[in-house]
């Protein structure tokens, strides 16, 4: 391992996690919010006797949602502590780090250039071949410059942006969020038992802080791997398949 990918491997590692709650949270969001509102899939359930089984499929998944969220917005800041959003924050902005991902740009650039091909024949230009050669010599600071410039900019909005959402946008959502992760789901309270009627594990605006988290987790992928990927298409696949399942459950005359 180079001593660049040592200094990055944590930081990619927390990344890769951050992608696997998605994988876990996004299709449980999916097939559980797929029969909201549809009053004929709740029909057919209350018709076909299955009301009850119906509805622990769906708190379950949305557990599932509310278990994922929470461990990525956890606020574990020991060195080795949980998987999140706020310990990629820490590894963005620590120096070594930081330049890891300066020079990483810069080699990426280097040899984006020193790819050139001609635009007659197609064929990869020889950084021998003098003309090639004294192009890329006057190209290559200006290049490198920008490309640091736009590495660094990238980095400091998924820092400004994490900040803005923990602090502001959606910090109420996330405080809701925490407090049934450690008062019903994780734990149960007796001051929650003794206030609430009915266990209920629905919060207001958990789909903002899935999104948020898809976004921080686009953002880091293109700040640390240079990758553009976007979880819409995730969604769509599995909304998909959510549709697919709920549709092939059974009619109220399958019932015995």
């Amino acid at each position: 391992m180079s001593a660049e990918d040592a200094r990055l491997s944590r930081l990619t590692a927390l990344i890769d996690g951050s992608i696997d709650e998605l994988d876990v949270a996004i299709p449980a969001w999916e097939t559980s919010r797929r029969p909201d509102g549809d009053s004929a899939l709740i029909s057919r359930m209350n018709g076909a006797r299955l009301a009850a089984p119906f509805q622990v499929v769906r708190e379950a998944l949305h557990v599932q949602v509310i278990m994922a969220l929470a461990r990525l917005w956890d606020a574990d800041r020991r060195d080795g502590g949980s998987i999140g959003f706020e310990l990629v924050s820490t590894e963005l902005r620590k120096g070594d780090v930081r330049a890891a991902l300066r020079e990483r740009a810069e080699a990426a650039c280097a040899l984006r250039l020193a790819e050139t091909r001609d635009a007659r024949t197609g064929q990869l230009l020889s950084v021998s071949d003098p003309d090639h050669h004294a192009w890329l010599r006057q190209r290559l600071p200006s290049d490198i410059a920008a490309a640091i410039a736009a590495q660094n900019t990238r980095v400091e909005k998924w820092c400004t942006t994490y900040t803005h959402y923990r602090t502001n946008r959606i910090q109420c959502a996330l405080a809701e969020l925490w407090t049934l992760r450690n008062k019903r789901v994780g734990h149960r309270q007796l001051s929650d038992l003794q206030t609430q009627t009915t266990r209920t594990y629905r919060i207001h605006n958990l789909g903002r802080i899935l999104r948020a988290s898809e976004l921080l987790t686009e953002g880091a992928l293109l700040c640390v791997k240079d990758e553009h990927y976007r979880f819409s298409e995730t969604h769509r696949m599995y909304a998909r398949a959510a549709g697919s399942f709920w549709s092939a459950l059974p009619k109220g005359s399958d019932s015995r």
